[in-house]
């Protein structure tokens, strides 16, 4: 294991260096070409700010995991079997969703949610397809306030990468760690950039969806799993660390229709939009999702150890909806306080 470990390190700083060089040239060409996200009264960004920050996600990660894979098995360093030479060829493939399920990545347990277990091959397929196109778009409808999408993926990649590291999955640890190699400049040039300066920039689309595809493939993959670590339910393991862009993608969604409004135009309900609405700044909302979505995670490591994954589940559904309901009342407190609208 502790090559594999040396392995992801590698990964990790040859992604976040190529990372940290491309994102500089993004942003010059951007600016001369004057490629910009321009701002509107439903965005929080005020400058012109380029969202051309993910095209230097998938390069980047691709040629740090070919590139150290081939100087480990020149030099010996680690001994890949076919199997493990068909997942790297194939990786550049999985971002073609159909894909995925053909390169073995799919969920074929439910490992006891709602009482379920081995699922048909039928069920499983289209419950993948499912999971990936809503994973993929949950931490894209994330991305609505500096480091929010990047800071969670963070998050999901260091536990994904560790979770596999120890279930063995050594090829899926160097994903992981190579994706969070990549979102670890990015964070600093997003956060602490300035539009001013001309050294801010967004992840846009492009890098959004490409985040999402790779952590739905981590979470199935793990989620696949008959035991990853410390006797967890892999299923509870697999998706803990995406609970809130996927919890907040589904209320946003019932909100909407709930309004008679079209579900799929963008608005300001998100949960950093109510974060904001109270009254704090995106460097404070920003911590305080991610801070949770740490603490959910935790709660869901030590609980699904004496509960079952049904009620673990029902547990953070409870969770979510109590501290939504208490950031909706504060905010019509607030609004009646300023006599304003704040949240809509």
């Amino acid at each position: 294991m502790m090559q594999w470990l040396y392995f992801d390190f590698a990964v990790f700083f040859v992604v976040m260096a190529m990372t940290g060089i491309i994102i500089p040239k993004i942003l010059l060409i951007a600016f001369r070409r004057k490629l910009f996200d321009a701002p509107d009264e439903r965005k929080v960004h005020k400058g012109a700010v380029p969202r051309l920050g993910g095209i230097a996600f998938f390069p980047s990660i691709l040629f740090a995991l070919l590139l150290v894979f081939g100087v480990s098995v020149h030099y010996g360093a680690c001994a890949i079997s076919v199997g493990d030479l068909y997942w790297m060829v194939s990786f550049a493939q999985i971002f073609a969703s159909v894909l995925v399920i053909g390169s073995g990545v799919e969920i074929n347990s439910l490992h006891g949610f709602l009482g379920l277990y081995m699922l048909p091959q039928g069920v499983s397929m289209v419950l993948t397809v499912m999971l990936i196109v809503f994973i993929t778009n949950a931490i894209n409808l994330i991305d609505g306030i500096d480091g929010l999408a990047s800071g969670l993926s963070r998050i999901a990649c260091g536990c994904y990468g560790y979770l596999c590291l120890m279930a063995g999955e050594y090829v899926f640890s160097a994903i992981a760690f190579g994706t969070l190699g990549a979102l670890v400049p990015f964070f600093y040039f997003n956060v602490f950039g300035s539009a001013d300066k001309q050294n801010k920039i967004f992840m846009g689309d492009t890098g959004a969806l490409t985040i999402g595809l790779i952590l739905s493939v981590l979470s199935i993959k793990i989620c696949s799993l008959e035991v990853v670590v410390a006797d967890r339910n892999p299923g509870m393991l697999a998706f803990s660390p995406l609970l809130i862009p996927c919890f907040d993608v589904v209320r946003v969604y019932i909100y909407r229709l709930n309004r008679r409004k079209n579900p799929f135009l963008p608005d300001k309900t998100h949960i950093h939009h109510k974060l904001l609405a109270l009254g704090m700044t995106q460097r404070v909302a920003l911590p305080v999702i991610v801070a949770s979505s740490m603490a959910l995670s935790l709660i869901n490591f030590v609980v699904c150890d004496v509960l079952t994954i049904t009620f673990t589940f029902i547990l953070d559904l409870l969770i979510w909806f109590g501290l939504n309901l208490m950031l909706t009342r504060m905010i019509r407190r607030r609004e009646e306080r300023l006599s304003v609208s704040l949240y809509e």
